[in-house]
């Protein structure tokens, strides 16, 4: 009976450790963003160049290292560019971490839609963007993929 006493004991220590690994995994799946700033830093014919700040808060008990960042950009619905970032981003354990992402796209793609914007612009003073794509996230032996949705708008004055 003595035999099963260290053997039950161990059980019940990986047992424990295993059900707090887990939930540490949930917890990096809920990993979460916010775009908590976008400004158009250059507009022209040829060239468009887009500022966006991403915040990412992590939950979890480990750093994780943010290891791939990928959105692309469409302006009243036209696919304009991406945007595609590899360096790796550290995020603390229960806190977050800012991204600066810059987007540089080609102004004619959106200058063959120009009638289209104009009309939008006219109308409206403002222009429709949306962001799609994902954040790729590691911890420890750890891998998620967040998806990434963000809709809004930017007013022309």
């Amino acid at each position: 009976m003595k035999k099963w006493i260290p053997a039950l004991a161990i059980g019940a220590v990986a047992l424990a450790g295993f059900a707090y690994y887990r939930r540490q995994v949930q917890l990096l799946k809920q990993f979460t963003y916010r775009i908590v700033g976008v400004s158009v830093k250059l507009l022209q014919s040829r060239l468009v160049e887009v500022q966006v700040k991403m915040r990412l808060t992590n939950d979890s008990n480990f750093e994780a290292t943010v290891e791939k960042v990928y959105m692309s950009v469409a302006m009243e619905g036209t696919d304009v560019g991406f945007v595609e970032s590899t360096a790796p981003v550290p995020v603390p354990a229960r806190s977050n971490a800012d991204i600066d992402l810059r987007m540089v796209f080609d102004g004619q793609k959106i200058v063959k839609n120009i009638i289209g914007l104009a009309a939008v612009l006219i109308k409206e003073r403002k222009i429709n963007y949306s962001l799609k794509g994902f954040v790729r996230a590691k911890s420890r032996i750890f891998r998620v993929t967040i998806p990434v949705e963000y809709v809004s708008s930017v007013a022309i004055k």
